[in-house]
């Protein structure tokens, strides 16, 4: 009887909240890891090189309990950009009654402002397929070890 009860806590430790916790951060990690992975072949370096400050794209995860994790794209008007690009936009040009500048930047007043459009590279689509695929495979390894370590 004491082996049935010894077995019955391994199989305890295997569910255990500590357990879950592991796993969950093992598939939180992958997560982030393959949505990294996709802004990182679609950008090169996951910055945007035509930007003046080079924002990085970047993603991290959270643990919403019961063993399961939320990615998050951050920040999400980049990982927007990178999904569908931007339009272009025509000059804009000064007033003349008022006499003053268009568009007022940190440089200084700017009188024209162009920009040309760019075409949308699926970054977010590819982010989450790819974190569809390794998540799951990354929770189901790290569920291997747990049940290997609570065997032995």
């Amino acid at each position: 009887m004491s082996e049935l009860a010894s077995f019955g806590r391994r199989i305890e430790n295997i569910v255990s909240p500590a357990a879950l916790e592991r796993m969950a951060a093992k598939a939180g990690a992958a997560g982030k890891a393959s949505a990294l992975d996709a802004a990182t072949h679609d950008l090169g370096d996951r910055r945007f090189s035509g930007m003046r400050r080079k924002a990085a794209l970047g993603a991290g995860w959270d643990d919403i309990g019961g063993g399961q994790v939320a990615i998050n794209f951050r920040p999400a008007g980049l990982w927007r950009l990178a999904e569908s690009g931007r339009k272009g936009t025509k000059p804009i040009r000064p007033r003349r009654a008022s006499g003053r500048r268009a568009v007022l930047t940190p440089d200084g007043p700017r009188a024209r402002s162009t920009s040309k459009p760019s075409r949308g590279l699926n970054t977010y689509t590819d982010a989450v397929r790819d974190a569809r695929r390794s998540v799951p495979k990354a929770a189901a390894k790290q569920f291997t070890a747990e049940v290997r370590k609570a065997v032995h």
